[in-house]
């Protein structure tokens, strides 16, 4: 369990290899008592609330799942798929579950999602510096390639639309999927562009 006395003392504290409890003051330490903190393989930061209940007891046997050597990235799937997994709604398929949107915004799933990429990596051998060396675009120059003005990249990041590694505390961006991406054309067009 966890012991919220480290909390008032400013220490952080581990759950699993990736997450932590974020460091409290005396001012924010209530606050802090329920969240967590996990970076991603790529560098971003889920901010989000202590499980409670079945979405706690379905998190933490993901997270010992994920760090099993015998459990396969395709039981990984299976499990987070399943119809035990609280964040999914009922689906089609008996057995299985269905993600909603209201899934994919939540902090946990993008937790869940990020532990089986590191088992897909693990599984197969995959090198992490080779995938952030493919990331090499800012996100100026995304926006430039693109026509946009960089709070539309920061804004299709956040939204998870166009995926990032974060290196050195800046996002970059993958010359193949920048190509690749459609930003929608609301708002006002970029300075110095002629409206369509």
């Amino acid at each position: 369990m966890i012991n919220r006395n480290n909390l008032l003392h400013g220490k952080p504290q581990l759950l699993g290899s990736s997450a932590a409890w974020l460091s409290a003051t005396q001012a924010d330490w209530t606050a802090a008592i329920m969240k967590l903190l996990h970076e991603t393989l790529s560098g971003h930061r889920i901010e989000f609330n202590e499980p409670e209940g079945e979405l706690a007891r379905f998190f933490e046997l993901v997270r010992r799942s994920a760090n099993d050597p015998s459990f396969t990235e395709n039981d990984l799937i299976a499990l987070i798929y399943s119809a035990d997994n609280p964040l999914l709604s009922p689906g089609v398929v008996p057995g299985r579950g269905m993600v909603t949107k209201e899934t994919l915004q939540h902090p946990v799933y993008r937790v869940l999602q990020d532990l089986l990429v590191r088992k897909h990596v693990q599984e197969r051998g995959s090198d992490v510096a080779a995938m952030a060396a493919r990331h090499t675009l800012t996100m100026a120059q995304a926006a430039d390639q693109l026509g946009v003005h960089v709070s539309a990249i920061q804004q299709a990041i956040k939204a998870q639309r166009l995926a990032s590694w974060v290196k050195n505390g800046r996002h970059y961006l993958s010359p193949s999927a920048v190509a690749a991406f459609k930003l929608s054309r609301r708002g006002p067009p970029p300075k110095g562009s002629r409206a369509k």
